[in-house]
C-alpha cells in the first residue's frame, strides 16, 4: 500500500526531475528545438499574416511563421487616414544638408504635414523647408547612447502633444511609403496597445535584463505604437525619462522602448516583414524584386544594393547620380513626380 508518505516523495521527486530538465535543455543538452529563446519569444512577438513576396520567376511567396495571432479585434470603424499618423524622425544638424534634403526631394516632400525632424542644432534654412517641423533639443549631436536617447525620448514627447492615433519613429536614412504605412496600420485597433516593427537580429534576436529576455523593433526599420500604448509608456518615457530606461536597461534608445513596451508593459511586438533596416544586419532588403517594392513599408540606403545588382529594376538614375538609390525608387513608386521626367533625371 502507498502511504502519504511515499506519495509526498513521490511528488518531491518528479519536481526535482522536472527542475533538472528545464536546466539541462536551458544549457543547450538538448536538440536545438529546445532552446531557451524558442521558450518565450512566442510571448514577446506576434506577426502580422498576409504579408506575401515574390521569387525571382515572379511567383508569389508567402513566409511560414511560428506563431498567429488574432490582430484586428475592431469591430466597426472609420478607416485609418494618414492624418491618423504621426511620424517622427531623429537627425543631426550634419544631416541636414544631405539626408534631410534627400528625403525632402523624395518621400517627404508630401508628408511633410504630418512629420516632424527633431534634431539637435536649430538651422533656419532647414526649418523654413520643412515649414517649421524642425524641432531642436539639447540633448547633444553625438552618436553616444544618452543624446540618441534624449532624441527618441524628445520624439515622443511631440507625439504626446499632438492629437493623432499613431506615432512612429523613422530614422533620417529611411525611406517611408507612407501610402502602405497607413495600410499596414489600418490592420491593427488603434483603440488597443500595438507595437509595431521589425525584430532585431543583430547581433542576436533579443536582449535580455538581469537575465529575462525582451525584444524590440529596430529604429533601422522605423517602428510604431498606437497612443493608448504611448500613454502607458509615457511614466517611463516622457520627459526624460527615456535617457533613465536607457540607463537602467544599458541599452540603444530602440532597444529601451522594447524594454519599457515588452519587458515593463508586458506588449508583445507584432513583427511586420514590410519594414527593413541595413542590408548589413538584415540581407533580405537587397533582394526585394520590383514588383514587390510597391508593397514594401520602410527602406534603408541599402535598397540600393538590390537596385543596381538587379537587372529587373532598370533604374532611372545611375549609382553616381543616386548613391542611396532613394532617387530611383521614389521614382518607381511615384512615377508622376516632376523629379522622375526624364529631363530632370538626365
Amino acid at each position: 500500500m502507498i502511504t502519504k508518505h511515499t506519495q509526498a516523495l513521490f511528488a518531491v521527486l518528479s519536481f526535482t526531475g522536472l527542475v533538472a530538465f528545464c536546466l539541462i535543455a536551458g544549457k543547450g543538452l538538448f536538440p536545438t528545438k529546445f532552446k531557451y529563446s524558442d521558450l518565450w519569444i512566442p510571448s514577446g512577438v506576434r506577426y502580422f499574416q498576409n504579408e506575401t513576396t515574390s521569387n525571382a520567376n515572379g511567383q508569389a511567396v508567402v513566409s511560414t511563421k511560428p506563431w498567429q495571432h488574432k490582430i484586428n479585434t475592431t469591430s466597426a470603424r472609420a478607416p485609418l487616414s494618414f492624418e491618423d499618423v504621426l511620424i517622427t524622425i531623429k537627425t543631426t544638424k550634419k544631416n541636414h544638408e544631405g539626408r534631410i534634403n534627400l528625403l525632402l526631394d523624395t518621400w517627404l516632400k508630401a508628408a511633410l504635414p504630418q512629420v516632424y525632424l527633431v534634431t539637435d542644432e536649430l538651422d533656419s534654412l532647414t526649418s523654413d523647408k520643412t515649414n517649421g517641423h524642425l524641432v531642436a533639443t539639447k540633448c547633444g549631436n553625438t552618436y553616444f547612447r544618452d543624446h540618441l536617447c534624449c532624441k527618441t525620448g524628445t520624439e515622443f514627447d511631440v507625439f504626446l502633444e499632438k492629437r493623432e492615433k499613431w506615432w512612429c519613429h523613422f530614422d533620417d536614412d529611411n525611406y517611408v511609403n507612407t501610402e502602405r504605412l497607413v495600410a499596414l496600420l489600418d490592420n491593427f485597433n488603434y483603440s488597443e496597445s500595438f507595437y509595431i516593427g521589425k525584430r532585431s537580429r543583430y547581433p542576436k534576436d533579443y536582449m535580455t535584463y538581469k537575465g529575462h529576455p525582451y525584444v524590440f523593433g529596430t529604429g533601422g526599420a522605423g517602428y510604431c505604437v498606437t497612443r493608448v500604448l504611448a500613454q502607458l509608456m509615457a511614466p517611463s518615457v516622457s520627459q526624460g525619462g527615456l535617457v533613465k530606461a536607457c540607463q537602467e536597461s544599458n541599452a540603444a534608445d530602440d532597444c529601451a522602448i522594447g524594454y519599457v513596451v515588452n519587458y515593463l508593459l508586458k506588449v508583445p511586438l507584432t513583427e511586420s516583414q514590410l519594414m527593413h533596416s541595413s542590408p548589413n544586419y538584415v540581407p533580405e532588403q537587397s533582394e526585394i524584386y520590383k514588383q514587390d517594392l510597391p508593397k514594401q513599408v520602410s527602406f534603408h540606403y541599402g535598397i540600393n544594393l538590390g537596385l543596381y545588382k538587379n537587372e529587373t529594376f532598370k533604374p532611372l538614375f545611375n549609382k553616381t547620380e543616386d548613391p542611396t538609390g532613394f532617387y530611383s525608387l521614389h521614382c518607381i513608386l511615384h512615377p508622376e513626380d516632376e523629379i522622375c521626367s526624364k529631363d530632370n533625371a538626365s
